[in-house]
Parts: structure tokens; sequence; C-alpha cells
């Protein structure tokens, strides 16, 4: 599966502070974009010119923005947040426990995290499908990987993934669905 980036530098006029009001525009924007059919299957969210965010920011902006994707486009957009810095992820983790969600996230020095609550079965299935090369991912292959008793619970897993933000799922010619990642780079073991 060939998976699109929209990019979307997040910057401000005020030095590197993002405001409340700079933060609502840049969010109706990006959902401006999205309606307009004008977005790849991702929306990266880039922080490379912003060195600060509050938690309100991170609320409004971040949780915000993955609502509306999650209520609107029925699994077929995905978030993504890069060249993160220590403080925007404190804010955006404490923003997505609250909320309850899942979101993945790079930091400035290409280190991938996982932002809200994932059992550790999930995340070592996660883990697995990025390590696996993350694109076109039976859930056979993922039984012979994780050694699942059976393939329901690959697939079950897989599933859950998906329907929590951290996979993309298409349906396979011969039947059950492939599942990618859409993770820029390699993750090794920071997920």
């Amino acid at each position: 599966m060939k998976i699109e980036y929209d990019r979307h530098i997040i910057h401000t006029e005020n030095g590197n502070l993002l405001e409340k009001e700079e933060a609502q525009g840049i969010r109706e924007a990006i959902k401006g974009t999205i309606a307009d059919g004008g977005v790849a299957k991702v929306v990266a969210l880039d922080f490379s010119e912003i060195d600060y965010i509050d938690l309100v920011i991170a609320k409004m902006l971040v949780v915000d923005l993955l609502l509306h994707i999650r209520n609107y486009y029925n699994n077929t957009r995905r978030l993504l947040l890069i060249n993160l810095t220590e403080q925007h992820i404190v804010n955006i983790q404490s923003a997505i426990n609250t909320a309850q969600l899942c979101l993945l996230g790079q930091d400035r020095g290409a280190r991938f995290h996982l932002f809200g609550a994932l059992g550790s079965g999930l995340k070592e299935v996660l883990r697995k499908v990025v390590s696996m090369g993350g694109d076109d991912i039976r859930s056979s292959d993922m039984q012979q990987a994780m050694r699942f008793d059976n393939r329901q619970e690959a697939s079950a897993k897989l599933s859950r993934l998906h329907n929590k933000g951290l996979l993309f799922r298409e349906p396979a010619d011969e039947g059950g669905y492939l599942y990618s990642s859409f993770l820029l780079g390699d993750p090794k073991d920071e997920i």
C-alpha cells in the first residue's frame, strides 16, 4: 500500500510560542484542506518551528484534529506528529491520555513515540508490524511472526490497532486484509 503524506508545518508569528487564536486557525485550515479532498492519507503536523505548546493548545490542535479525522473520515485518514520537543511530548501525552485516544509521533531526534494507552500485547504487535517493514502485513504473517495460537488472535490484534488509528487496512485480493504502518523511517524499539 502506497501511503501519501500531507505535511503541515506549524508556525507562529509570536516567536516559538503558539497562541490559542493561531492554533484555532491552523486547525480549521487543516480541516478545510481535508474537507476539500486535498489531503493525503496521513496528515503530518510538523512542529519544527514551534518550541512550546501548552496543554490547552495540545488539546485544541492535536486532540480536536484527531477526533475530527476519526469521526468524519471512517479510518481512511491518519494523524502523525513530527519534529516534537520533549515539552511537546509531555503536553500532547497528557492531552491524548485525557481524551483516551492513541496517536503516533516522532521527536526531533527521529525517535518514535506512542501517545495514549495501549496494552503491552498490542504494543508488541505494532512493533512487529513496523519491524517487518510495515507494509502489506496479513494476519497469517503476524500469527507466524508472533507465534500466536491461531490466525484469529493475530487478526483481532491487527484490527484493534487499525481501529485505534495506528495502522491502515485495505482488503486483500484473496480475502482478508492487508495492514500497513504509516511511520516515517525506522522506529526500532522506541514505540
